[in-house]
């Protein structure tokens, strides 16, 4: 870090110690047409109400009041309002000195303070690119010396005067109740902490309700595709199918919970400073997180849904690729030996199109066709097997038993 970066730099029109401002302060509020004037030098903001540059570099570069999209207020001589002081919550300091003139003192600092919780975006709506706090208690200084003394309040409406240390909101250094610079830093040390008592952690709250939504509705479907999977390793699946079916209402249940959970935390439930004196930060949460946290709760009934109605389709994905099983054989088998077998254990007709999928893939077996509803099994043989019968039965039923499932020959040769 250099001298400049650590201790700011001088306008070079009216001398003023310049304030460092990021690039998406540059990008975000000056115009199209200057924007290819902006470089990769550090930009400085001049806060000076007698000179016309706003912005300027190390290597020389600036930008006028004519350059950006909103009128600097802090730059705007007096008569010539609005003059903003805050661009997050529109406050002006024509209002503030309204305020001041008609009760002594101005609630325009608590009223930012109390909205901090909605999130605000200095960095992108304030020509200063930062926290103005600071600024805004200056001006209410400034109007309680001016206007309050001379008032018909009399010399009590001193009081209406303000702490102009108020940390900066833009790195959560003040909170709701008023914290300075200093209990600021402290308060974010026990911040991690404090769950769902402000905007952030509201946020994440609701990001691990959709994400939870989800897991529990993956995991309601894992009797059907787990065994899939298992297999498709080469890993038994006995009895898991079964195992898992005994807890899906719950899991549906879970994902239910889970679901409204998070729509009443991040629509419903609004976030809170803490009001016990520990002056803890309200944490401002940006809007490109809560757009994010948003449309993933509105996406994920989209993936529940798909997963926890699983069972209902997957047999019809799993067969759709099963060429060895289509119809259009089936003229073809007349005249081989047919085995029946009853299958227990399948709790949906994805357990039925993976077993036929599995059985159809064995050597002696011309055609498989497995039944969820009447929890059967009709196998064609080929006509080699046919001599084989007993081993390929065999084969048959140890198929059966790794997918998961039990069975017993109905009929040995039909």
């Amino acid at each position: 870090m250099n001298e400049s970066d650590a201790q700011g730099m001088n306008c070079p029109s009216c001398g003023n110690r310049g304030k460092k401002v990021k690039r998406i302060t540059l990008d975000s509020l000056l115009k199209d047409e200057v924007k290819s004037r902006i470089t990769d030098s550090t930009f400085y903001f001049c806060d000076s109400p007698n000179c016309g540059l706003v912005y300027f570099a190390e290597d020389g570069s600036t930008f006028a009041k004519d350059d950006l999209t909103v009128r600097v207020g802090v730059k705007e001589p007096p008569g010539t309002g609005p003059r903003h002081v805050c661009y997050c919550f529109d406050h002006t300091i024509e209002e503030i000195e309204a305020e001041v003139k008609a009760t002594g003192t101005s609630t325009v600092l608590d009223d930012i303070k109390a909205r901090m919780k909605e999130g605000c975006w200095c960095e992108k709506t304030s020509p200063a690119g930062g926290c103005c706090l600071g600024t805004v208690a200056k001006y209410i200084n400034a109007a309680v010396d001016e206007f309050g003394a001379s008032s018909d309040l009399g010399v009590e409406s001193q009081v209406g005067r303000v702490e102009e240390d108020h940390g900066d909101c833009c790195t959560h250094s003040c909170c709701a109740g008023g914290a300075t610079l200093a209990e600021g830093a402290a308060n974010m040390a026990n911040e991690e902490s404090r769950v769902l008592t402000n905007g952030k952690s509201t946020e994440k709250a609701g990001m691990f309700a959709a994400g939870g939504a989800i897991t529990s509705a993956v995991l309601s479907s894992a009797c059907c595709w787990l065994p899939l999977l298992l297999l498709a390793f080469g890993a038994s699946a006995a009895g898991v199918s079964a195992w898992i079916e005994k807890y899906r209402l719950i899991f549906l249940g879970l994902t239910v919970l889970m679901l409204a959970g998070g729509f009443y935390l991040v629509y419903f439930r609004a976030p809170k400073c803490a009001t016990d004196g520990s002056g803890a930060c309200c944490e401002s949460t940006g809007r490109g997180m809560k757009r994010f946290t948003k449309g993933m709760l509105w996406v994920s009934p989209v993936v529940v849904i798909a997963f926890a109605a699983f069972p209902n389709y997957a047999g019809y994905v799993i067969r759709a690729g099963n060429s060895k099983n289509s119809d259009a054989d089936e003229a073809s088998l007349v005249n081989r030996l047919k085995v029946s077998l009853e299958i227990e254990g399948m709790t949906c007709d994805a357990c039925a199109a993976g077993l036929e999928k599995s059985l159809g893939k064995l050597d002696g077996v011309a055609q498989a066709k497995v039944d969820f509803e009447s929890k059967t099994a009709d196998l064609w043989l080929t006509k080699d097997a046919t001599s084989r019968m007993e081993s390929e039965t065999k084969d048959v039923l140890d198929t059966v038993a790794e997918a998961g499932f039990t069975a017993k020959v109905a009929n040995p040769g039909g």
